[in-house]
């Protein structure tokens, strides 16, 4: 720290100005104005030690430091939810390939009264049905962008969100 300020003193500065109710960006911003770096001066206001030398995070650092836990954890429990829907789709696009093969393999095959022909048609239909959900649903919770073809992508490539 420049100009003298020493650790202990902008602590003690934070401590008085917190319990003053000035809220913690400003409390930030004047201690930088007395010479403590940025670095220094955020984690005085955000992590202070306690008599018992355990750091304890102030009031207003917790909030925020839950608040984006909390958006994270609806984040990925959105993600969870895209992907889950993506595995029930996969079923059907699964039987749908079989009576594709099965129709195209014996167009004469009857199969619940339906003709082999008939069901490659039924097939291919509920597999461009998959295709359009797919591209519907595999989307970023954030920011609604299509996630691509990669199953468990770890972040949005359009917003950088994490997702996993």
């Amino acid at each position: 720290m420049s100009d003298g300020v020493s650790e202990e003193a902008a602590t003690h500065m934070a401590r008085e100005m917190a319990a003053a109710g000035v809220p913690a960006e400003e409390i930030i911003r004047r201690l930088m104005e007395q010479g403590v770096d940025h670095g220094v001066a955020v984690s005085v206001v955000f992590i202070r030690t306690s008599a018992t030398n355990r750091p304890q995070v102030m009031s207003e650092g917790r909030d925020m430091i839950a608040g984006r836990q909390n958006e994270e954890g609806r984040m990925f429990a959105a993600f969870r939810r895209v992907r889950n829907r993506q595995l029930a789709a996969v079923i059907p696009a699964l039987g749908a390939l079989l009576l594709v093969l099965f129709g195209a393999s014996d167009r004469e095959a009857q199969f619940f009264g339906l003709a082999g022909e008939n069901l490659a048609q039924i097939g291919l239909a509920v597999i461009v049905g998959v295709v359009i959900f797919s591209f519907l649903n595999y989307r970023c919770p954030a920011c609604n962008a299509y996630l691509g073809r990669s199953f468990r992508p770890s972040y949005c490539r359009n917003c950088g969100a994490r997702l996993n």
